[in-house]
């Protein structure tokens, strides 16, 4: 299920804030989030996730 206060990636030609979040991105159990965050939109209709992963402790 998307994050609770995530910010919308489609349409991206909506503001960000009022945008549906349907773009997920998954991992393995030996992976951890450091970050994520919402791109600028670059010519799709889905704005993209940028996620920063480490190995798992």
């Amino acid at each position: 299920s998307p994050a609770g206060g995530f910010p919308g990636t489609w349409p991206s030609q909506l503001p960000s804030p009022i945008g549906i979040t349907i773009d997920q991105v998954w991992r393995s159990r030996d992976l951890a989030f450091i970050s994520r965050k919402i791109g600028q939109p670059n010519g799709s209709d889905h704005r993209p996730v940028v996620t920063e992963f480490t190995r798992a402790k």
